[in-house]
């Protein structure tokens, strides 16, 4: 027996609606309802008379049919971008999928949202101002004028920032099931400026050491007048030295120890002077396994791997030039009377980590003004230039810490190459060939009886009187 009552709504179909005065008399209401994913939701339109109002009931469904729903939570097309901002934003905190630091964290986090400190400016460009659009305004003209325009401003670093935020964020409502691609990946990437690393020669390299000699003994030198010798800062020629020595990371040689028992990864770290290779030679080394970064609100703190995480660490051998600063510097550790818990290199006077902030305010006044264009990473680009002009870009790279030869351009210009002799012996086979010499055809023989060539049979010959 047939079941009685009302037929099962069919998905996707309105029903016939109904029709209603509105509250104000003016006009006509039609609500009805449709089948959508599941969900019966009601359904109107409003119109002057009976038939405009069933025309923009009938409308208004054709358009939330259109309207994509999510497969893991009850957002839609319609739904506003910041809820997409909002969960990346959760994501980062609770998950951190890319495993970045805090540093980098803030600063990515700096990009999306606008400061609420009142003395921030306002007119910056952050992602937070798409907030307001649905997330199906979201395409990629809107996305790529929004680029545009930071690089309208010449800001290159935050549009290359923004960019790849926008492909990461962009990427959310794409696994919720509500677009089938990533609107974001169609910005076009934005390449860095050729690079032009700037290192010192010989010659400047030479003044600028006896340069920081005469500021640390109190003299004046081009920018800086003559002060006391207690107020200027005794360690940074050796933070130079160093600096030159491993082409580390400022923060990297802030971070250094002298012994580092305990590592949860195993690795020894440390500084050995006295180390020897598998023949007996000297081989000193310093291993670099952390970083002095200070988080926005926080402390200062080591943090236990570099910039590139886990894959910077390293162990650097040290130049035999060098080891005079070493050993003098490890002298002096071993008689400090003040404690040193963590066995800094560079500690500061209470034994603790040094703000970088303070060591650049030093640099800045001991290098003077013929040297302005010089910073502490100087050094690093030094002495990445000399290794590349001597070993090439992979050695450049394992030097920086680098997990691949991609940033090397940065550091230090790669040397013109030069090919090998034997590739023009390779291409001596395309040499051209002498061409070979025509073959002529032989005359025909005459007949010996009469004194010239035979006739050809068949034919008659004509005489020239006829």
């Amino acid at each position: 027996m047939a079941k009685r009552g009302r037929p099962p709504m069919r998905e996707g179909v309105p029903t016939n609606p109904t029709y209603h005065a509105s509250r104000n008399g003016k006009s006509i209401v039609a609500r009805g309802y449709m089948r959508l994913n599941g969900k019966t939701e009601p359904m109107q339109g409003t119109g002057a008379t009976r038939t405009a109002a069933r025309d923009a009931y009938f409308e208004n469904a054709e358009k939330r049919k259109s309207v994509r729903r999510s497969e893991v939570n009850d957002y839609t097309t319609d739904s506003k971008f910041r809820v997409v901002i909002d969960a990346w934003h959760t994501r980062q905190l609770k998950k951190n999928p890319r495993n970045r630091d805090q540093g980098s964290l803030e600063i990515y986090f700096s990009e999306v949202f606008h400061s609420k400190d009142p003395r921030a400016p306002k007119d910056v460009i952050k992602i937070e101002d798409l907030a307001d659009f649905s997330i199906r305004e979201m395409t990629a003209p809107r996305l790529i004028a929004h680029v545009d325009a930071i690089l309208d401003l010449g800001f290159r670093v935050k549009a290359q920032r923004h960019r790849l935020l926008l492909i990461e964020i962009m990427a959310i409502p794409k696994q919720w099931g509500l677009i089938d691609t990533n609107p974001a990946e169609a910005i076009e990437e934005i390449r860095d400026k050729p690079a032009a690393p700037r290192g010192l020669t010989a010659d400047e390299l030479s003044r600028l050491r006896a340069q920081l000699q005469r500021w640390v003994a109190g003299e004046p030198i081009p920018g800086t007048p003559a002060g006391r010798m207690s107020d200027r800062d005794k360690t940074i020629p050796d933070l130079f030295e160093v600096g030159l020595a491993l082409t580390c990371r400022p923060g990297e040689i802030l971070g250094l120890v002298w012994d580092e028992p305990g590592r949860e990864d195993g690795v020894s770290g440390g500084i050995d002077l006295d180390a020897v290779d598998e023949n007996g030679d000297p081989a000193p080394y310093a291993w670099v396994t952390g970083i002095a970064k200070q988080v926005r609100g926080q402390s200062i703190t080591r943090q236990p791997h570099t910039k590139t995480g886990e894959d910077g660490i390293r162990c650097m051998p040290i130049p035999e030039w060098a080891l005079p600063v070493f050993r003098r510097l490890q002298d002096e550790h071993l008689a400090r009377k003040t404690p040193n818990p963590l066995n800094l290199v560079f500690p500061s006077r209470e034994g603790t980590l040094r703000y970088l902030n303070n060591v650049r305010r030093a640099w800045n006044n001991a290098r003077g003004t013929e040297f302005e264009w010089v910073t502490l990473g100087t050094t690093r680009k030094t002495g990445a230039g000399t290794v590349m002009a001597e070993l090439g870009s992979k050695a450049t790279a394992e030097q920086l810490g680098h997990t691949s030869e991609k940033n090397v351009k940065y550091y230090a210009k790669a040397p013109a190459r030069i090919v090998p002799r034997a590739n023009a012996k390779a291409l001596s086979s395309l040499a051209p060939k002498p061409a070979p010499e025509p073959v002529r055809a032989a005359p025909a023989d005459p007949d010996p009886a009469r004194g010239y060539a035979p006739e050809i049979p068949g034919k008659r010959r004509k005489s020239k009187g006829r």
